[in-house]
């Protein structure tokens, strides 16, 4: 039984994604209701075979391709975040969405996607693990181009060609990872990172940090936040693409491959880069949804960094904060949305408060906000401490920097976001705005409750689902991790880093006047307004200055192509006509050519003689 209910994780919401794509229907919240009992009832079936090990094993194509999947603690962790999320922003997306003539498509969109999600997560073959992984890229360029927007689907295609590009990477890495281990079979592949393993580890590792969305593979993101429905951005970069990135991230570095001290101070490099570099993007943003698509972006840096020290503490903190970041994240975006369905906009100079206009809103967005920036005793302190502590013990001193300087740009813009939606003036167009619709602000309601339960209450999590996940990673110490709130030297670092960011902030609004312009005297800063300039004319996009290059290149090669013809339609004929004319002087008689030669010689001397004189 256990192994059907296994199957039907998968089947259940492909079949219901794709019956909502071929069948219409005109009955009210028909597809409401439907896809809410679905989702609920993925939730039950997770649920009921949550303390057991499943194995299904279909034989099917030859070379070790069975179809394969597994369900164990690691999995299960995963697969029951992905029903929760999409339960959530399911709820959500009804009153969002209400009067979108094309909702019947996102619905559907978002139950295929939740299918192949599962099924990624799930198989326990490489292949079948790579199909449903790639499904995903279809169903996020179809999310994406779901947009109002014209634009939506050039950056669904910027996501189609990023993204695909990061899978063929993960492509090559599992050929080259399955033809040495001899295996595809994902729970007998262990190999060291040596000689051509290596390469399989870099290679499967770019495609699982793309999909978390770590530099530089990130830049769709922000692009979409602003052209995609937002219940696209509260689930997908905010939740369920992080949480199977970190996922085969986990799997790739801790269970397939026995990494070297220089692959883990690689990873660790790219986590801290990710932090750095993304939340100084976000801290000079002005629009809610793309300040929140940097900062999605920037936590993963977190995560990344964790997994990369390779310690007990820092894996714990990194999965931890995978999940927090879930939580709070898609509670802010939501928030946003919230925002964004009463007011008509999420552009920040045209916000302003709205404390008293939307008080829960605002009470949920500071909840999700202490979180994100480490306010205790909020969840996301909990697993930023853990991750500081993993950076100190690895000893590696500049990636703890990295983390404290990340953390404070994170308060500080939070701040600034803040201030500027909530507090303030109200413009004179927001005069009417009231609160959400009570089925936008349950699921926020819900996330900044677990906010503050998975942090207060911090053991179930740790002892109920991240110890027993990470049962697979054989590391050392992972009983023995575990977190209290105390003074430690680590608290009076979180303490300096809020202070840091709150003065911050009151100097930016001393300075700028506004809560809005509270970064900008970073902005502005000697050196960093050459960077931010470089940065917002996408100097550092790689996407686009590879548009720039394929476009020199067609130019060059187009020039080349006009060269060639030039020579074949002007040059040759002129080059035929030429040898024709000199044709008829060569007549064979050798009288012609002594004259020919008597004529050169007389000319020849007479030019000497005449400018000789």
């Amino acid at each position: 039984m256990s192994q059907i209910i296994l199957m039907l994780l998968i089947i259940i919401p492909a079949a219901l994604g794709l019956s909502l794509l071929a069948i219409r229907t005109r009955a009210k919240y028909f597809q409401e209701t439907l896809g809410l009992i679905i989702a609920g009832y993925l939730i039950y079936l997770v649920i009921s075979i949550w303390n057991q090990n499943v194995l299904v094993n279909i034989p099917w194509a030859g070379f070790g391709i069975n179809l394969q999947f597994r369900f164990y603690a690691f999995s299960r962790l995963i697969a029951a975040a992905i029903t929760v999320f999409t339960l959530l922003v399911l709820i959500f997306s009804f009153k969002y969405l209400e009067e979108n003539p094309r909702k019947h498509l996102f619905y559907a969109l978002i139950f295929i996607t939740e299918a192949m999600a599962l099924g990624a997560v799930l198989a326990n073959n490489l292949v079948v693990m790579l199909f449903f992984w790639e499904s995903i890229l279809i169903t996020l360029f179809l999310m994406i181009s779901l947009g109002k927007e014209q634009k939506a689907y050039r950056t669904g295609l910027k996501a189609l060609i990023i993204v695909g590009f990061s899978d063929l990477c993960l492509m090559l890495g599992i050929g080259i990872a399955g033809a040495q281990a001899q295996t595809l079979n994902m729970s007998f592949i262990h190999l060291n990172t040596a000689g051509i393993n290596g390469a399989a580890f870099v290679l499967m590792l770019v495609g699982a940090l793309a999909k978390a969305g770590a530099m530089p593979f990130h830049t769709w993101i922000p692009d979409a936040a602003g052209d995609a429905p937002l219940p696209f951005m509260a689930l997908m970069p905010a939740a369920v693409e992080k949480l199977l990135g970190i996922y085969l991230t986990a799997r790739i570095a801790l269970d397939f491959f026995s990494p070297t001290a220089g692959m883990k101070l690689l990873i660790m490099t790219v986590g801290a880069a990710t932090i750095l570099l993304a939340v100084m993007m976000a801290l000079i943003q002005k629009d809610f949804k793309r300040l929140l698509s940097y900062h999605a972006v920037s936590q993963v840096g977190y995560m990344i960094l964790g997994i990369g020290t390779g310690t007990a503490i820092g894996v714990v903190g990194g999965l931890f904060h995978l999940l927090n970041n879930a939580i709070y994240k898609t509670g802010l975006f939501l928030t946003a949305g919230a925002v964004e369905k009463q007011t008509g906009t999420t552009d920040l100079k045209r916000l302003g408060g709205l404390r008293k206009r939307m008080p829960a809103t605002f009470g949920f967005f500071i909840i999700a906000a202490c979180s994100i920036a480490g306010v205790p005793p909020f969840n996301g302190f909990v697993s930023k401490e853990l991750i500081l502590e993993a950076t100190l013990k690895s000893g590696q001193a500049v990636f703890f920097a990295a983390a404290a300087l990340g953390a404070v740009f994170t308060a500080a813009s939070f701040l600034k976001l803040g201030h500027a939606v909530f507090l303030g003036k109200t413009p004179l167009e927001l005069k009417q705005v009231d609160e959400a619709h009570w089925s936008m602000l349950l699921p926020a309601g819900v996330l900044a409750g677990s906010c503050i339960l998975f942090g207060v209450w911090h053991r179930f999590p740790f002892d109920y689902l991240l110890k027993p996940a990470l049962a697979f990673s054989r590391l050392p110490g992972i009983g023995g991790v575990h977190f209290s709130f105390g003074f430690s030297e680590l608290l009076w670092v979180t303490v300096i880093i809020l202070s840091t960011a709150f003065f911050n902030h009151l100097l930016g609004v001393k300075l700028s006047g506004s809560g809005l312009g509270a970064s900008e005297h970073i902005h502005q800063a000697k050196g960093l307004k050459q960077l931010y300039d470089l940065a917002e004319a996408r100097f550092f996009d790689p996407y686009e200055q590879g548009k720039k290059a394929v476009g020199y290149l067609a130019q060059g090669l187009f020039t080349v192509d006009r060269a060639v013809d030039w020579f074949f339609e002007k040059l040759l004929p002129w080059l035929a006509w030429l040898l024709a004319a000199t044709r008829r002087i060569h007549t064979g008689l050798f009288s012609n050519y002594l004259a020919w030669s008597l004529g050169g010689l007389i000319f020849i001397l007479t030019y000497l003689a005449w400018f000789s004189r």
